[in-house]
């Protein structure tokens, strides 16, 4: 289960973590990484396969859902809307990647803008994001909902270096709990909010 990443039930999705062993599993490395975080949220890794034979990479497969535990398109089954099929995935992991701690992380730490908030949160109708920007910038804002799909998305001009309240108007959604994702200069980061 990855905490952050949940429906509006607050229920979590679950991702596809790794961890490796340098001496034939007598020991093994404490630190868990998870693969398929940047996949998104709202989405569901499971029943991961891997190769088990491999070259510099590690060759991964794997079900992937924007529903949490509804694994069978038969409504025989306990699916009862046949939701599915759903979509198998396939993954191509560095060893270096996993070995170095870097899975899913670009190389580059994120020194164009920090995300502080939105408030209020909750909200009725219209929000602010509040964010430092080290430098003059465009950025782009997405809000998606619990089931992955985008609800609206702005872009900013020219936003100055320093503090900002983006101010976003989303009188037209429903009420609920939504994800939002900013991204300047090929960075990105995530939020949560609920509407009201």
């Amino acid at each position: 289960m990855t905490e952050g990443d949940a429906d509006a039930n607050g229920k979590n999705y679950r991702d596809v973590f790794i961890t490796y062993s340098t001496d034939k599993g007598a020991t093994w490395n404490s630190k868990m990484q998870n693969l398929t975080q940047y996949l998104g949220f709202n989405l569901e890794e499971i029943y991961a396969n891997i190769s088990p034979t491999s070259d510099g990479n590690l060759h991964i497969n794997f079900s992937q859902s924007s529903i949490i535990g509804a694994y069978s398109a038969d409504a025989a089954q306990g699916n009862p809307d046949a939701l599915g099929p759903f979509d198998i995935v396939y993954m191509s992991v560095p060893k270096a990647a996993i070995i170095n701690g870097t899975v899913g992380i670009k190389g580059d730490k994120n020194n164009v803008f920090n995300v502080i908030s939105n408030y209020p949160n909750p909200f009725t109708g219209k929000t602010n994001i509040t964010v430092n920007f080290n430098a003059n910038t465009n950025a782009k804002l997405t809000v998606f909902n619990v089931m992955g799909q985008e609800v609206y998305n702005q872009t900013f001009d020219k936003v100055p270096a320093g503090l900002s309240n983006l101010e976003v108007n989303l009188s037209n959604i429903a009420t609920g709990v939504y994800f939002y994702s900013l991204e300047a200069n090929g960075f990105k980061s995530t939020g949560k909010m609920i509407s009201e």
